[in-house]
C-alpha cells in the first residue's frame, strides 16, 4: 500500500472543501429590522406623524402594495418593521449580508412613487446616501424627486437593526 505524498493529500482536501461548500450551497432568508425616521427640518410635510412603509419592490411596486406596509412614524415613535432579505449562501458566508435592498413610500412627500435604497450596512458606523426613485406608474412625467438618507446598522442574530432617517428637502 502507498502513502499519500503531501501534495496529493493538500489535493484531496481541497476536492473534500469544495465538495462539502457545495454541498452547503442554498438561499439563505435574512431578518432585518427596519426603523424609520423623517427629518424635515423646514416643515414641508406638516406636523407628525408621518405615513411610512418599507417594502420588498421585487415583491410588489404599485401603491397598493406601498399601503400594505404603511404606518406612521414620529420622532417619539418611529416605524418599526421586520424586514426580510434573501442571498445565495453557502456553509462559510457570515451570518448576515454585506448588502440589501429595499423600498421606502412616504405619501406626503411623494404620491407618484417610493425610493429605492441599496444598503452597505457596515456595524456601527453611519452612512449618508441619496435613494432613488421608482413611479408607481410607467407613464410618469415630470422631475424625479430627491431624498438624501442617512442609516446605522448594528449586528442582529440573522440579518442587520437598520435605523434610517429620511432627511426632506426643503420645497423647490
Amino acid at each position: 500500500m502507498r502513502l499519500l505524498t503531501i501534495p496529493h493529500a493538500l489535493y484531496a482536501a481541497a476536492v473534500v472543501a469544495i465538495g462539502l461548500a457545495m454541498l452547503g450551497c442554498g438561499t439563505v432568508v435574512y431578518k432585518h429590522t427596519v426603523e424609520v425616521l423623517i427629518s424635515d427640518p423646514a416643515h414641508r410635510l406638516g406636523s407628525p406623524p408621518y405615513d411610512v412603509s418599507v417594502f420588498d419592490y421585487r415583491m410588489g411596486s404599485t401603491s397598493d402594495w406601498a399601503r400594505k406596509w404603511m404606518g406612521p412614524t414620529s420622532d417619539a415613535a418611529p416605524y418599526r418593521v421586520e424586514y426580510s432579505s434573501t442571498s445565495v449562501a453557502t456553509i462559510f458566508d457570515p451570518p448576515r449580508p454585506d448588502k440589501f435592498e429595499l423600498a421606502v413610500a412616504v405619501p406626503s412627500l411623494e404620491t407618484r412613487g417610493f425610493f429605492t435604497l441599496s444598503v452597505h450596512p457596515q456595524p456601527n458606523r453611519s452612512r449618508r446616501q441619496p435613494a432613488g426613485f421608482v413611479a408607481y406608474m410607467d407613464n410618469f412625467m415630470g422631475q424625479a424627486p430627491t431624498l438624501t438618507v442617512e442609516h446605522t446598522a448594528t449586528p442582529a442574530p440573522h440579518g442587520w437593526h437598520l435605523v434610517i432617517r429620511l432627511v426632506v428637502p426643503p420645497a423647490p
